[in-house]
This record gives structure tokens, C-alpha cells and sequence, in this order.
């Protein structure tokens, strides 16, 4: 008699067996020949991905850890961790409006613990609040600095588990175990992943994304409002997020394609629907973004801040955007920063203004050359592999989109 049996979800393995035939095993993509009566894979073959994860991520929070104990504060976490603590205490968006008010909140879960208060009056600015929270509130500022940077911590670790599915799912559970060493094993992702800043987070929200659109290709009723929900959260932590968005949307397009490719649709119908999803990611992402401003003020109270520069040209469309006031006069502020005259250094010289090669530079120069090969070998293999092509679109526009964009 045949036997058939189906396990369904991502990882999925189907089996049919029929006697006096070699059985056959599909195991998404990677297609083996067993012999009929063979034994299954025996437990350790299906477990060691799991205990490899684990192992990883563990000697990653070891040193993530290590590190968010014994490194001093850099320039930007005293401002997120007074902002953070400001925020909370009075609902207010004063301070800091330049960056969106998600991660300062995820920054605050850990100083919740730590009972530290600001006066409401305070009359300095972002700066001397946080020098004000970290040194002049009675507190350790070792502790409090621990207690900032441990959010952050966990929410890197949760991203190396994203990390881990996205590449098994494009290469199976030996892919998804080399990503996650990558990652774990990175310095960068260790530094950036201890500090109480906005990188990690804004990024990892943005790889999640791209991971459920992906899987939405086959569930997009389970996936797209998760992956929205990833997005706006990417959007609430950083406004260069912002640049994403036309691509996630484009992603969204392709996902809802696919998943109505099997069936017989009508090229309008086809159309219909991508557009009904594109809308439907964006008012999910626009509402994750409007629950972050009002997590700290219900009232959404706000006076701009004084100096604003105007919003002129192209910039003025930042106004026509369905996001807060406060969202938007950040982005203005974002502007002024633009507009400033900077001094750089680079190879040698020093230069007075803005290059436009400067940040590649910086990033070609700073990056170890073994890193820059395997960012070279992943680009060619996903493209010129026929199984992984489709993945190219998800892995590499984002990332082309907002290199080399902090």
C-alpha cells in the first residue's frame, strides 16, 4: 500500500513512500534518495541546528554582555538614556525629537528598573539630560548604563534568530547555522548590539521584515502584517528606515504575485490584490508609528522646537507624509543636520563640507577584507544560483537601498 504523509510550514518535509521503490524525501529545495525501509534522520541530525543556535547565541550574550559592562558611554547614549528616562516620566516628546520614539522606549524597559527620576522643569538641553540622568541623579551610571544597553541586547540576540531562519529557509539548516555564526561571530553586530543606541534595532527590524515577506510568498495572509508590523517599527526607531519603504513595498508587490501565481487569476484581479496589500502594509506600518508617539503622550502635545530650518522644495513633502507632527518637524530637523557644514578626514586630508564618496570610503576602508569578501561572494551566489535567485530581491535591494546609511 502507498503511504504518504505531508508536515506542513516552512521547513516543510514531504515523503512518499511505495512499496519495493526507493522513497523519495523533498525537503524545500534539496531533493535525496532513500532507500525503502531506511532508516529516518536520527534525532541529532534533526536537533543539532537547534543546539548550534543556542550555542551561538549564548557565547554571543556572553560577550555582548562583557562588553555593555565594561565599555564606557559613547556620544549618543547618555541623550537616548535621559530622553528615554524624560519621555516615560513626564509624556513628553521634548527632547530628542530628531529620532523617532521606539527605541528610546525599548531603551527604557531597562531603566525601569532602576527608579531614576528627572526634574519636569529641566532647562538644559538633550546632552546635559543625559549627563544630568547618568551622573547627577544619585544612581551608579555603570548600572544605569547596564540597565540601557540590556534591551538592547536581547533584542539583538531575538535578531540573530531572524537571522538564522531567513538563511534556512533559502539554504537549509547547515545555511542557517554558518548565517547565524556570522552573525554572532560578528564584532561589529557584538559592538553595536551592547550599546543602548538605534542601529542595531532599526536594522534588525528591517532584515525581520524582509524575512516575512519572503515567507509571505506562500502564506501572505499569516506573513504581510507581521512583516508590516516590522516595517513600522523600523520606521519608528530611525527615520533613514524611511528609505526601505519604497522597496518593502515593491517586496509586498512581488510576495502577493507569487502567492496568486498557482491559481488562475485575472491580471487585474493580480493587480487588485497587490494594491489592496501594498495599502494594507502601509497603514499598518503608519499605525505602529502614530502608537509609538502616543505611547508616550496620549495627548500628543507638541511645540516644535525653535530654529527649524523651512521646508523647501522636495523637502516640503515630508508635510504631505500621514505621520505625527512630531515625526515629521524631526525630519526637519534631520534637514538642518544635512545642511551644516561639516569637516572630514579622510586618506589623509582634511576637508571642509560634505563628500559624496565619503561614507563608502569610510565603510570599503573600515570593513576587514574577509568581510568584503563574503559580502561579494553572497551577492554573486544569490543571483547566479537558480534556487536562491528568487530570494535576491529580499536580500540584496535593502540593503543596496540604505548602503551605506547607518
Amino acid at each position: 500500500m502507498p503511504e504518504t504523509s505531508i508536515a506542513g510550514g516552512q521547513g516543510a518535509r514531504s515523503t512518499i513512500a511505495a512499496a519495493g521503490r526507493p522513497q523519495e524525501v523533498i525537503t524545500e529545495g534539496i531533493r535525496e534518495d532513500v532507500p525503502a525501509g531506511a532508516p529516518r534522520p536520527g534525532r541529532w541530525r534533526r536537533w543539532w541546528p537547534a543546539f548550534a543556535a543556542v550555542v551561538l547565541l549564548a557565547g554571543m550574550a556572553v560577550a555582548m554582555i562583557t562588553t555593555a559592562v565594561e565599555q564606557t558611554p559613547t556620544i549618543d547614549e547618555p541623550v537616548y538614556i535621559g530622553t528615554a528616562v524624560y519621555s516615560l516620566e513626564h509624556h513628553s516628546l521634548r527632547f530628542n525629537p530628531e529620532h523617532p520614539p521606539l527605541g528610546k522606549l525599548i531603551i527604557a524597559t531597562g531603566l525601569a528598573f532602576a527608579d531614576v527620576h528627572v526634574d519636569a522643569g529641566f532647562a538644559g538641553d538633550q546632552a546635559q539630560l543625559g549627563r544630568s540622568v547618568l551622573y547627577e541623579s544619585g544612581h551608579d551610571p555603570g548600572r544605569l548604563l547596564l540597565l540601557a544597553r540590556l534591551p538592547v541586547i536581547v533584542l539583538t540576540l531575538l535578531f540573530g534568530l531572524v537571522v538564522f531562519a531567513f538563511a534556512r529557509d533559502l539554504a537549509g539548516p547547515a545555511g542557517g547555522v554558518v548565517a547565524l555564526a556570522l552573525y554572532a561571530l560578528s564584532p561589529d553586530i557584538v559592538a553595536h548590539g551592547s550599546l543602548a543606541t538605534l542601529d542595531v534595532p532599526v536594522a534588525g527590524f528591517l532584515v525581520t521584515s524582509a524575512w516575512l515577506l519572503w515567507r509571505a510568498r506562500r502564506r501572505p495572509g499569516r506573513y504581510l502584517p507581521l512583516a508590516a508590523l516590522a516595517l513600522g517599527a523600523a520606521v519608528a526607531t530611525k527615520m533613514s528606515a524611511l528609505a526601505a519603504v519604497p522597496v518593502v513595498l515593491l517586496l509586498v508587490v512581488l510576495s502577493v504575485r507569487q502567492a496568486r501565481a498557482s491559481g488562475p487569476q485575472r491580471t487585474l484581479r493580480r493587480l487588485g490584490a497587490g494594491a489592496a496589500a501594498v495599502l494594507g502594509v502601509a497603514l499598518i506600518a503608519v499605525a505602529v508609528v502614530w502608537v509609538s508617539y502616543l505611547v508616550v503622550d496620549p495627548r500628543l502635545r507638541w511645540v516644535p522646537p525653535p530654529g527649524l530650518p523651512p521646508a523647501e522644495g522636495l523637502r516640503s513633502l515630508a508635510g504631505l507624509l500621514p505621520l505625527p507632527g512630531p515625526y515629521v518637524d524631526g525630519m526637519r530637523v534631520q534637514f538642518g543636520f544635512e545642511d551644516q557644514v561639516w569637516t572630514t578626514f579622510l586618506f589623509g586630508s582634511r576637508h571642509v563640507g560634505a563628500l559624496w564618496y565619503y561614507l563608502p570610503a569610510a565603510l570599503l576602508v573600515k570593513t576587514p577584507l574577509g568581510t568584503l569578501a563574503l559580502w561579494a561572494a553572497g551577492v554573486v551566489t544569490t543571483v547566479a544560483v537558480p534556487r536562491l535567485r528568487p530570494a535576491a530581491p529580499y536580500v540584496l535591494l535593502p540593503a543596496a537601498v540604505l548602503w551605506p546609511r547607518p
